[in-house]
């Protein structure tokens, strides 16, 4: 059989038919990355729709938060509306512990991910309006199920009593500059409430670090309400995760009679965590207080036998049963 043999020309013209099937390939590839990249005039609009119908009880979610864009639009609406700060919300998988406490949710996707986060979110959580804004910008409205939470100890950091139980000695007790629990010249002695980089996501909560070794690290919260259930998260931040030093980190939740002080006491002790040094995970506990009475002292009793960077972050509620609260 005759073997056929490819003149220059016939190669010519296969080389030129690769090279344009490979140039229309990118120049697809161009298009689809350009319409589904956000642009800056497609985040103006989308915020100026939210900044028109905002209000102070809404919070807003910005996902993918890897692609949080000019998270400033946001926070200025937040501000202008007179919602609290901490309601611009970056956590992914984003709870519904995260927006308890918000009438609505406001939620900004990017790179044409919004239907996928949607499938995402709390089921819970009520949609109300959508709309696409081009280049893979889209927004959602959803209606978030009423509050139930009767004390929520975060957002009232300013009225804790906090103290280091050292091992020997009187405590050392911290002050409230107004911003933060100040207990040393070291900014990681103090004891202040905002954003971390916790259970693998950034949320708001407590930053805690357990001082000296074997001390303990103590909130006081005096007569609170108690409710039904105390309920609460806890985890390690990053910087704790990236180190080997330290050891396993207690969390120790106490309640007792108001005018107590919440002291170790047989029976007082309602919630023990422990998490392992290289535990990444955003950890959550509830206890049951109804039967303690209305209102009580509530004490978090952080501590580690080596506290070298052991950076902890603890977010806490009480909350009503759903017939004190006016749910279902």
């Amino acid at each position: 059989m005759a073997r056929i043999v490819p003149t220059s020309r016939a190669i010519a013209l296969g080389i030129l038919a690769a090279l344009t099937l490979l140039s229309a390939w990118v120049l697809a590839r161009h298009v689809m990355s350009r319409r589904i990249e956000p642009t800056r005039s497609a985040i103006a609009v989308l915020a100026e729709r939210v900044s028109v119908e905002a209000s102070d009880s809404d919070a807003i979610a910005l996902l993918p938060t890897w692609s949080a864009n000019e998270r400033w639009r946001y926070e200025a609406i937040l501000k202008r509306v007179g919602a609290p700060p901490d309601r611009l919300l970056m956590a992914e998988p984003l709870e519904l512990w995260d927006v308890e406490g918000a009438a609505r949710l406001w939620v900004v996707s990017t790179h044409d991910l919004g239907a996928r986060y949607a499938a995402s979110l709390p089921r819970e959580l009520e949609l109300e309006h959508q709309e696409d804004f081009g280049f893979g910008v889209s927004l959602r409205r959803y209606a978030v199920p009423a509050s139930r939470v009767a004390f929520d100890f975060r957002r009232r950091l300013d009225a804790a009593e906090v103290s280091r139980l050292l091992p020997e000695g009187a405590p050392a007790i911290c002050k409230w500059n107004g911003k933060e629990h100040g207990c040393g010249s070291d900014w990681w002695k103090g004891v202040w409430a905002g954003l971390n980089e916790v259970g693998d996501t950034r949320r708001e909560c407590i930053f805690v670090q357990p001082w000296p070794d074997r001390g303990t690290l103590r909130l006081l919260y005096r007569n609170v309400p108690l409710g039904a259930t105390l309920e609460g998260r806890f985890g390690l931040r990053l910087w704790a995760l990236r180190h080997d030093e330290g050891s396993d980190v207690h969390l120790r939740v106490r309640v007792g009679p108001p005018g107590s002080g919440a002291p170790d006491t047989e029976g007082s002790e309602v919630a023990h965590l422990c998490i392992e040094r290289s535990d990444p995970r955003w950890l959550a506990f509830s206890a049951d207080v109804q039967d303690r009475g209305v209102t009580g002292d509530v004490a978090f009793e952080i501590s580690a036998e080596q506290s070298v960077w052991r950076q902890a972050c603890l977010d806490a509620r009480t909350r009503l049963t759903g017939t004190d609260a006016g749910a279902p």
